[in-house]
This record gives structure tokens, C-alpha cells and sequence, in this order.
């Protein structure tokens, strides 16, 4: 990977958008981690720059303040290729629903999500394949430290999320196994395990 002015745009970018956010569950984390963790795990496999900075941006549009940060604004600095990726990974969600709301919308949004993923390009497959990584690992972590008490942070049942995962981990491994994918694979079946103790 090379360092350029525009990574380091996408870096500070990443860091106002997500200032004010946490990790689900983890209220001293700072949101940013993740943007930046994904950002490392593509820098493993590529140093396509733009890959790279859809990485680190990736959630900007889908979970940052809209008055910050707008597809237009994005576009202007970055060009369409950043953007087309992160719109590709950004799943749609209604920011006027309740949290009680948003919890029985969640599988809707998933399965919406997972046939979407039969038809990204393999740039925004990248992104959305290192995001996966980066939350599996969190989740393997979690529970060797919190146990089943981390199951309670989540909009959905362990059984539900271990649904997704696997059904994620499916469509990307029919898409064409990668080194990336393949690493994707070995945490999910990890993340079977701790579901199914």
C-alpha cells in the first residue's frame, strides 16, 4: 500500500464522520476502529487507492450524519468510483424508525443486502468481504472475553446472526473463492462454534 494525499483525506474524513459514534456495545471504542481495521484488512490483499479509501468510508453514508457528509459531497472529492463502492455496501436503512422498529426490520434489510451481493462489482465484494472479517473477528474476541453476554448488543438473535454470516459467507464463495474469502470462511465457521456451544 502507498500512502497518498487522498488516503489521508479518507483518514481524517473517517475520523469527523464517526466522532461522535461507538462500537455497538463497547461505549469507550470509538466507531472509527472499524473503518480503519477494514481499511488494514484490504490493504492486505490490494492497493487498488480506491478500494482502499472506500474502505476507510464505507460507512459514512449509511451511519454518519447526512448534513456532514452527502453522496454529492463524496463524489466531489474522492470521484464516482469511491462512491459507486460505498453506495454498493451501504445497505438502506429508514433512520426514522424506533429502535423496536428497526430490530423486526433487520432481517429484511439482510436478506435485501445478501442478494444484492450477487451482483457488486468485485471492488465493493472486497469492501463488503474485509467489513464481515473485521466484525467476525470483534465477535470471536467479544465472546472469548464477555462470553454469552455479548449476544445482548446485537438487534438480533445469535441464531440470527449466525444466519446471515453464513448465508454472506455463501454468496461471496460462489462469487469466486480468494485469499480474502477464504479468510472469511474460517471465521465464520469459528463464529458457528461459539453460536452452537
Amino acid at each position: 500500500m502507498k500512502y497518498t494525499p487522498q488516503i489521508e483525506k479518507a483518514i481524517q474524513i473517517s475520523a469527523e464522520a464517526h466522532r461522535k459514534q461507538f462500537r455497538k456495545g463497547k461505549p469507550n471504542l470509538p466507531y472509527v476502529s472499524h473503518p480503519y481495521s477494514v481499511f488494514v484488512i484490504l490493504s492486505e490483499y490490494t492497493d487498488n487507492e480506491d478500494i482502499l479509501i472506500a474502505g476507510l468510508l464505507h460507512d459514512v453514508l449509511e451511519d454518519a450524519d447526512p448534513s456532514e457528509y452527502t453522496e454529492t459531497s463524496l463524489r466531489e472529492i474522492f470521484g464516482d468510483q469511491v462512491v459507486n463502492i460505498i453506495r454498493e455496501v451501504s445497505e438502506s436503512k429508514d433512520g426514522s424508525l424506533t429502535d423496536i422498529d428497526a430490530k423486526a426490520n433487520w432481517e429484511t434489510r439482510k436478506i435485501a443486502y445478501l442478494k444484492h451481493m450477487e451482483t457488486v462489482s468485485k471492488e465493493a465484494l472486497m469492501v463488503s468481504v474485509a467489513d464481515k472479517i473485521h466484525n467476525l473477528t470483534c465477535a470471536l474476541d467479544d465472546h472469548k472475553n464477555e462470553g454469552d453476554l455479548m449476544w445482548q448488543k446485537f438487534n438480533s438473535s445469535k441464531e440470527k446472526q449466525l444466519w446471515f454470516y453464513k448465508e454472506f459467507n455463501n454468496a461471496v464463495q460462489d462469487r469466486g473463492a480468494t485469499d480474502l474469502t477464504s479468510r472469511l470462511n474460517i471465521l465464520t465457521l469459528g463464529f458457528e462454534k461459539i453460536v452452537t456451544l
